[in-house]
């Protein structure tokens, strides 16, 4: 009876670490699609595997949130900041992937089949943002990806993100009070989608 015992808190502990194994992997998929790493010929195979419904028919949009201010914590609320994001986020009726990829720092792939979905994003963005302020009492920011047509349009749609997120962090830190003009000059980084689309073409 104690071998059978054994066997059975052994066959649990094996299926919670395939699970975590799987989730991590997700995850990871959802990580590469994000910075365009991924051959086209293989990647639906991936994708379905990771039940992942996605293709190059669908319309993407990428939005950076992040835990704003200096605030001090007693623990780190991430974890929390994360599970009450999903919570509001599945009563929304859209389709959607929520990751974390630092402490404080979240990203939402949304998608849709017509891109008029998209209207709806910044309302759905915004009362997220009072759900968690009422819940948590923990100011959230955000970083507006613009709506991108297929898989590459992932990466796109994050870079942009990043990029106004980066826009709005130097407009807090060198002016605070007032917005000045932008700048006329304008520089030029290669993105990870520009990236993975040359590589396609070589």
């Amino acid at each position: 009876e104690r071998t059978l015992d054994k066997l059975v808190v052994e066959k649990k502990e094996l299926s919670a670490l395939v699970n975590q194994y799987y989730n991590i992997a997700r995850t990871n998929q959802l990580v590469n699609l994000l910075r365009g790493y991924f051959v086209s010929s293989e990647i639906q195979s991936h994708l379905a595997q990771y039940k992942i419904e996605y293709n190059d028919t669908q319309y993407f949009q990428v939005i950076i949130c992040s835990i704003s201010g200096d605030k001090l914590f007693d623990a780190e609320p991430d974890l929390e900041v994360f599970l009450n994001m999903k919570v509001f986020l599945l009563s929304q009726n859209i389709s959607f992937e929520l990751l974390q990829l630092s402490n404080k720092n979240f990203v939402i792939i949304f998608n849709f089949s017509d891109k008029t979905e998209g209207n709806k994003i910044e309302k759905i963005i915004n009362s997220l943002q009072q759900y968690i302020k009422d819940k948590l009492n923990i100011p959230l920011s955000s970083s507006y990806g613009t709506i991108e047509l297929g898989l590459i349009g992932i990466s796109k749609s994050y870079q942009n993100a990043k990029e106004e997120s980066t826009v709005h962090f130097f407009d807090k830190v060198i002016n605070p009070i007032t917005t000045k003009k932008k700048s006329s000059v304008n520089y030029y980084y290669p993105t990870d989608w520009e990236i993975q689309l040359i590589n396609h073409l070589k």
